[in-house]
């Protein structure tokens, strides 16, 4: 049997299962720690996607504004940057 995690390769006679879940993801969905699984990778893009989004859509609001006001460039720039360092 293979962990019900999405692309997680762990499989039950490998080691540790808590129902349909190996060890560390599980550990991971409870709470409990589990920075080594796949639920945490897979857990750890979407957020990490939802925040290069967010930065985004303030910087879009940034050149919105400076459309109608002037000036605002460099403050839309910043924003994005943040995301790269």
């Amino acid at each position: 049997m293979k962990c019900a995690v999405k692309d997680c390769e762990n499989h039950a006679h490998e080691g540790k299962f808590v129902g349909l879940l190996c060890s560390p993801c599980h550990t991971f969905i409870a709470g409990d720690g589990g920075l080594y699984s796949q639920a945490y990778r897979n857990s750890r893009n979407m957020i990490d996607t939802a925040i290069a989004e967010e930065r985004e859509a303030c910087a879009k609001v940034v050149d919105d504004w400076s459309d109608w006001h002037g000036g605002t460039e460099l403050i839309a720039a910043v924003i994005r940057e943040r995301g790269q360092a």
